[in-house]
């Protein structure tokens, strides 16, 4: 905590700030209540160590799909320790070998070379890219990372067949209608050119050959100022203004 100088925050504030993981969900619940138009949708936040995924989405099901286990909350929150683009770089791009080659964006690096790399920033986790190589190293490192996070946040579909005919049998929640996603964190926040949904409908499939129910036909947004964090904490006080502030800041 001193190290991070938070110490100097609470003696200028006499306030402790939270913990950045719970402040960011209690700022999408607030989002997601005050604004009509930000009901639904996902939010991705990306770090050197973990890969975050918030939603916040209604679940609705159609007539021909049941679910099978214990509903979810409107809004949940899952994160992915071995999923980052500097500390848990070697186990994402290890992790990259369990994605379908033939429905990866065509640009994405090859395996052998991310895996080098991603040693490379074990040894150095500070390391920024020097070139356009390792500038695509990086967007290839997170293009994974977003594509399997969102994919284990998501629910799965499959037909079932019953004496009444075939049905879907759903497991977690139906991410497909969600049309906004919000990319925080510092790689995404800084990325303007970096487009997820190739990535994630790389996810169509499990290895099961069930459907991934994460979003389809979306607008991004990211958080480009970085300011999620800090609008998360103020929420406590004043949550109009932080889900208000939130939202207005965001960058396409």
């Amino acid at each position: 905590v001193k190290g991070k100088g938070l110490d100097v925050i609470v003696a200028e504030t006499g306030e402790e700030p939270m913990p950045t993981p719970w402040t960011v969900y209690e700022l999408v619940k607030t989002i997601s209540h005050y604004d009509s138009a930000w009901k639904e949708f996902m939010l991705i936040d990306m770090g050197g160590a973990t890969t975050d995924v918030y939603s916040a989405s209604a679940n609705t099901l159609s007539p021909d799909t049941v679910l099978h286990g214990v509903p979810e909350p409107f809004v949940k929150r899952t994160v992915e320790g071995d999923l980052g683009m500097r500390v848990s770089a070697q186990a994402a791009a290890k992790a990259a070998g369990t994605l379908p080659q033939a429905s990866m964006p065509q640009d994405a690096t090859d395996a052998s070379v991310l895996a080098e790399y991603a040693e490379r920033l074990a040894r150095c986790p500070d390391h920024l890219p020097q070139n356009a190589d390792e500038q695509r190293l990086d967007e290839t490192l997170a293009g994974v990372c977003v594509s399997l996070a969102g994919a284990r946040h998501a629910g799965r579909c499959a037909p079932v067949f019953t004496p009444e005919g075939e049905i879907q049998l759903q497991t977690g929640r139906d991410l497909r209608r969600i049309d906004k996603v919000i990319g925080s964190g510092g790689w995404l926040a800084r990325a303007s050119a970096f487009d997820p949904a190739a990535w994630l409908a790389a996810q169509s499939l499990d290895a099961r050959g069930r459907t991934v129910l994460v979003p389809r036909t979306f607008t991004y947004f990211r958080d480009a100022e970085a300011l999620f964090p800090l609008l998360a904490n103020l929420a406590r006080e004043i949550p109009r203004g932080a889900a208000i502030a939130g939202v207005g800041m965001l960058a396409h």
